[in-house]
């Protein structure tokens, strides 16, 4: 399946495989930076260096390695939610390390080297269709990414 952002009705009922590391980011505890990185450090089991910032995040989610799983599928509920006690901008920075991450994960290697630690992965995110994501990445000129379902 193609890394990108799944926009569906039908959230409840996608399932993954065993392979698959399933997380689900809830928006309405995550209305702002802090909480949301450490909502994101809990879910994502990240080791205690993580650095709590939109850099930190960026190669948290390029790395993975402490996760023994082959594809990653972060699924966004309550998404308006997300960071809504902060400007858009932190809300767009999110947005854009998932694109970031889709794009190292699909084309691994990245540099020299890589591939003998790192295999191509599947990164996938997933949200309601009712919600302003597809505005959001349209706006970030991310719509390349938007696979509706």
């Amino acid at each position: 399946m193609k890394n990108g952002f799944y926009i569906t009705s039908q959230f409840e009922n996608i399932e993954v495989d065993d392979l698959t590391f399933k997380i689900i980011l809830e928006g309405k505890n995550m209305q702002d930076v802090k909480a949301f990185h450490q909502e994101l450090a809990q879910k994502l089991e990240i080791p205690d260096e993580y650095g709590k910032n939109w850099d930190a995040l960026g190669e948290v989610l390029n790395d993975l390695s402490w996760l023994d799983y082959d594809h990653f599928a972060f699924f966004i509920s309550d998404y308006d939610k997300l960071l809504q006690k902060e400007a858009f901008e932190q809300k767009s920075e999110f947005l854009c390390i998932l694109d970031a991450a889709m794009d190292e994960w699909e084309n691994v290697p990245n540099y020299e080297g890589e591939d003998e630690y790192r295999e191509v992965s599947g990164f996938r995110v997933y949200a309601e269709r009712d919600t302003n994501i597809v505005e959001d990445l349209i706006e970030l000129e991310l719509d390349n990414r938007i696979i509706a379902e």
